[in-house]
């Protein structure tokens, strides 16, 4: 590989707040990793590869496929046989909530909405944002998300 896509790599990575004591060894990992550290799925391209770190202290954990790091489900989850427990009970109180929110109304008070209405309606996060069903992933990796839940964890 060209030396500028190494040094490109290394300086969005310290960029992004990531800390290690020897880059090169770190980058030379990075090239070699072919599967995912915590599921082990294999990588289909190098858009799949994501350098996980610590958002408080910079430091360095794994290299991950984009589901594990986009979802912390190593962190919540780290013990790869309680996944789909987790995976599971995460649906269920997703829905219980959901069904809980429908129940709430009166038949009466149920509004007629169109599809379009549904997707384009605007959803307040936990964290204080603000997204429509269709953004909803561009919205959970977003800054103020992230902060909100390495916040939160540490509590």
């Amino acid at each position: 590989m060209p030396r500028s896509t190494k040094a490109n790599a290394i300086y969005t990575w310290k960029r992004s707040g990531l800390k290690h004591d020897n880059y090169n060894a770190l980058y030379d990992e990075y090239i070699r990793t072919t599967h995912c550290q915590h599921c082990g799925n294999d990588f289909k391209g190098s858009h799949d590869r994501c350098m996980d770190h610590d958002h408080k202290t910079g430091l360095f954990r794994l290299i991950l496929c984009r589901r594990c790091n986009t979802h912390d489900i190593y962190i919540k989850c780290p013990k790869l046989e309680d996944r789909p427990h987790y995976t599971r009970e995460q649906s269920r109180l997703r829905n219980k909530r959901m069904r809980d929110e429908r129940h709430a109304m009166s038949a009466e008070d149920k509004p007629k909405l169109t599809l379009k209405e549904i997707v384009n309606m605007k959803y307040t996060c936990e964290c204080g944002g603000l997204y429509t069903y269709k953004h909803k992933m561009q919205h959970l990796a977003t800054k103020k998300h992230l902060n909100w839940i390495s916040t939160t964890q540490n509590v």
